[in-house]
């Protein structure tokens, strides 16, 4: 298994080999686990922060990682959150 460091970014390349090497599936694992848990805390504070729900929270994260975030957009989520609209879904919003 081979991890390409791209600066805000990476690769994780393995091969078949990989796939029967316990110890490399164990720390592919291991990573997965802590990238999640990175997410998780992330969309924690914006939830705190905004004081709107994890669900809207998990859409603004989404939004902010895109390159179609404005503020307005964002804005326009807390808005939704707070008013009691559903959360849209963030692939097919905005229309």
């Amino acid at each position: 298994m081979e991890i390409e460091d791209r600066g805000k970014s990476f690769v994780i390349k393995f091969d078949g080999k990989d796939l029967d090497d316990k110890n490399a599936m164990s720390q592919l694992n291991e990573m997965m686990n802590d990238v999640q848990e990175g997410y998780n805390q992330q969309i924690k504070t914006i939830e705190k922060e905004l004081n709107i729900s994890d669900e809207y929270a998990g859409a603004i994260w989404y939004l902010r990682t895109r390159s179609r975030w404005t503020q307005e957009l964002e804005d326009k989520l807390v808005l939704m959150a707070r008013t009691g609209e559903s959360c849209p879904n963030m692939n097919e919003w905005p229309e």
